[in-house]
């Protein structure tokens, strides 16, 4: 078994809850975030040099920039506000990474720190994203129904 510590099993229930309520009510934008961000965290955990911390996490950071590039895809298809701030939170991470692969005199735990801010703001920009979602198509009217009175008058 693979131990977690309190903080990762708080992270891994936060993910699971935003990618359930994706699921339910979001749309293809906020299920895609929410599901690209539990395979770049299942990737990440698989791939980290536990080896050598000191180390430029290569694996870690090419998943994130992964995941950087399919937000960005997401915000460039779709014609919501939310995915723009996902984006830009993870290309904050991308770039912690990237400095740190730069400046190894920075600490070795600065990308993992930043990481852990960047992605609940992802998660949270993704649930917002999807209540929105939720919200505006329960307020919308729903349209007549085939032959109704409005219907066949119109």
């Amino acid at each position: 078994m693979h131990f977690r510590t309190v903080p990762q099993a708080v992270w891994d229930t936060s993910m699971l809850l935003t990618g359930g309520f994706s699921l339910w009510r979001g749309g293809w934008a906020e299920r895609t975030a929410a599901f690209g961000m539990i395979a770049d965290s299942v990737a990440s955990a698989v791939l980290q040099n536990r080896q050598n911390w000191d180390a430029p996490q290569w694996g870690d950071f090419a998943v994130d920039l992964a995941y950087l590039l399919l937000l960005v895809g997401v915000a460039l298809k779709s014609d919501r506000l939310w995915p723009l701030w996902a984006a830009g939170f993870q290309l904050v991470a991308v770039v912690i990474y990237f400095a740190r692969i730069v400046d190894m005199t920075s600490g070795p735990l600065a990308p993992y720190r930043g990481v852990v801010i960047w992605g609940y703001l992802i998660l949270i920009s993704i649930a917002v994203g999807t209540w929105q979602r939720w919200r505006n198509h329960r307020l919308r009217p729903s349209p007549p129904a085939a032959g109704s009175a409005m219907h066949r008058h119109s």
